[in-house]
């Protein structure tokens, strides 16, 4: 009998040194893999700092684009408009431009707003007649000085004219 107990001690230490070194691995997996885990879930937190830089930096590009696009449509808008203007004869009406410039303070129009009320002339003649209140509006609104505010109106009507297509004057 002896032989048989012995047997089954040498059998259960073996087990024993098996689970041992099993649960040696085990632990060392478990180990690694929380290590994996945590560079993971370290990387996936610098993924979503990444997207969300990336999605403000898309919403600024999408601005900006909506900026351009403004722009491009005032200068076209504003081609027609002086073509047509520079074929305007002394009495006929003339298109009036809109804002290309970009506001620089809050209280400036926006990109494409056409010019407040009655300020802008109606025709040809009209652009002769306009007086330095009429070029403050019309300066203020476009962000052109049209000459300065201290030139003469002839020289302040050449340059408003230039600037709308109206040559000639």
């Amino acid at each position: 009998m002896s032989a048989g107990a012995d047997g089954r001690n040498v059998d259960m230490a073996r087990i024993e040194g098996m689970f041992k070194d099993f649960k040696a691995e085990l632990m060392e997996t478990l180990k690694e893999t929380t290590d994996c885990v945590k560079k993971v879930e370290a990387s996936q937190q610098k993924l979503e700092a990444s997207q969300q830089k990336l999605e403000a930096s898309q919403q600024q590009l999408n601005v900006s684009v909506q900026r351009l696009e403004a722009q491009v449509a005032a200068s076209s808008h504003n081609a027609y408009a002086r073509v047509c203007n520079s074929r305007a004869g002394a009495t006929e009406p003339l298109q009036p431009l809109v804002r290309e410039k970009a506001p620089s303070q809050a209280t400036d129009p926006a990109v494409g707003s056409r010019p407040p009320g009655d300020c802008f002339p109606a025709t040809r003649n009209d652009v002769l007649q306009l007086k330095h209140e009429a070029f403050k509006v019309l300066a203020a609104f476009y962000g052109n000085d049209f000459g300065g505010s201290n030139a003469i109106l002839p020289v302040r009507c050449r340059c408003f004219g230039d600037f709308i297509g109206v040559t000639g004057l």
